[in-house]
This record gives C-alpha cells, sequence and structure tokens, in this order.
C-alpha cells in the first residue's frame, strides 16, 4: 500500500511538470542569474521525481470553505491533495500561483485531474472570510468541492501556516503580505 502510494505521487507529479515543460509552459532553463546548488550541474533540466517532497502530512485544522462547508484534515484522506497558501487581495503572486494551479491541473489527464483537490489557505485570514475567499475563487474560475478557498479564525489560521512552514511577512507600510 505505501509503495503504490509512494509510486502515485511520483506519478501525479511528472504528470504535472513534465509536459508543461515539453509544450513551452515552463520555462526551459533556469531564471537569468540563477545559481544552482552546489555539485548540481545548472544546465541539467531531469526532473527529481524520486526526491520531491509530494508527501507531507498536515497538522490537524478545521477551516471553512466558501461555501461555508467545514473542511479539516478528515477531507484530505483517501485524496492527493494540492495545498497552497493565498489571500484575497494579494496583487501579484497569488493570482499567478492560482493561474498556474489551474493549468497544471488541466494537464493532466481528466481521470487524474478528478482525484486531485486543492486546498488554498488564506495568509490574511483578519480580512479574508469566506465571502472574499469566494470571490478569490469565482474570479480564478476555482469552484468547489475541487477547489476549496480556505478561511477561518485568524489564530487558527496563523498556526496552521505556520506548521505547514508558509513563509509570510506584512509590510509595514504597503500592507502587502
Amino acid at each position: 500500500q505505501v509503495r503504490r502510494s509512494a509510486r502515485r505521487r511520483r506519478a501525479f507529479a511528472r504528470a504535472l511538470v513534465r509536459p508543461r515543460l515539453r509544450r513551452g509552459v515552463m520555462p526551459p532553463r533556469r531564471p537569468h542569474g540563477a545559481v544552482a546548488p552546489a555539485g548540481v550541474d545548472p544546465t541539467d533540466l531531469s526532473f527529481p521525481a524520486d526526491t520531491l517532497r509530494t508527501h507531507h502530512i498536515p497538522p490537524d485544522f478545521d477551516l471553512v470553505d466558501q461555501e461555508g462547508a467545514r473542511i479539516g484534515t478528515g477531507d484530505l484522506k483517501g485524496n492527493v491533495t494540492l495545498m497552497t497558501a493565498v489571500y484575497a487581495s494579494c496583487p501579484h503572486t497569488c493570482p499567478l500561483i492560482l493561474t498556474e494551479t489551474k493549468a497544471a491541473l488541466a494537464a493532466l489527464p481528466p481521470a487524474l485531474a478528478a482525484e486531485v483537490q486543492v486546498f488554498a489557505i488564506t495568509m490574511d485570514p483578519t480580512n479574508d472570510g469566506r465571502e472574499a475567499m469566494g470571490a478569490l475563487g469565482d474570479m480564478h474560475g476555482m469552484k468547489a468541492p475541487q477547489f476549496r478557498m480556505l478561511s477561518g479564525e485568524p489564530a487558527h489560521v496563523e498556526s496552521l501556516l505556520d506548521k505547514l512552514g508558509v513563509a509570510r511577512e506584512r509590510d509595514p507600510e504597503t500592507g502587502v503580505i
């Protein structure tokens, strides 16, 4: 069971990235000025599916999606779940994250895409309630149940993001995270 599960995760990872490289959706080379880690050939574009972290056990959580449904850790069981963090007033990066997420799912064969659910957790729980996250989802054509735009009590969301290792910092002058 565990081996089959690991193989399935690697297959999803390969299906998400390799076709996009071939179609030219993703840049075929490292960004200008990027430096490869020591001992890594910067021209090597092989996909490290065997070493990519595709499995992460999240802490317990209880959030609300854009439709008001309670979503928690139990909703992950038996599903392939892509988790990301965004916020409704994000001007640049978050729309790109959501657009790329939809493109990645569209690149999968329909049977595989149907097995993937996306949990987008707000990074601004004080300002992003159910309505704001719902509007963000609507703007990107992301509808439940496949796409869950999640918010909740600020202290709980902040704690969850910390436990998931989501780095964020608000610029005191602009308010941008």
